[in-house]
């Protein structure tokens, strides 16, 4: 429960950094020259609109191999996650080149496309979280159920006796 509680956060996070990239906060200024530029972000993740293209195509592969499981675990969704999020997308370590490169693929055609793919994924992955729950909730009353009737017979054959 909590692999599946750490997966949806994590794909939530990622989602608000998606939702985050067709903000604009206003242009960079050039006047620091330690101040990272769009050129630099571009550099050494590449175009971000391929970027945009790729992982649309890699989160609609994840949604269709998730969904062609029945049963998923925690750990193979983790694993899924892992190889479907690019290079591209993965943070720098610098907020503002991080910040540029987002908003950048905020400008991108397949974007809209991409944060649609996403959010079906974060449903699916919500959703298999609360099957998850209620399956675990209906194994507990399960028990519970068992033993008090258990220990009503208990009680019944100790009366007897």
């Amino acid at each position: 429960m909590r692999a599946f509680l750490t997966l949806a956060l994590a794909i939530v996070a990622m989602m608000c950094l998606l939702e985050s990239c067709g903000e604009s906060t206003g242009e960079a200024t050039s006047a620091a020259p330690a101040v990272p530029t769009l050129e630099q972000a571009v550099a050494e993740r590449g175009d971000p609109c391929d970027c945009v293209t790729e992982n649309k195509e890699s989160a609609a592969a994840f949604l269709e191999g998730m969904k062609s499981m029945d049963e998923v675990s925690a750990a193979e969704l983790n694993v899924l996650i892992s190889e479907a999020v690019l290079p591209c997308m993965q943070p720098s370590g610098n907020r503002e080149l991080d910040r540029l490169y987002t908003q950048a693929m905020g400008g991108c055609v397949e974007f809209i496309n991409l944060t649609e793919v996403m959010n079906e994924v974060k449903e699916e992955v919500l959703a298999r979280a609360q099957k998850g729950t209620d399956s675990a909730k209906d194994k507990v009353k399960e028990a519970v159920g068992d033993a008090k009737q258990s220990a009503s017979e208990l009680l019944d054959k100790l009366k007897k006796n």
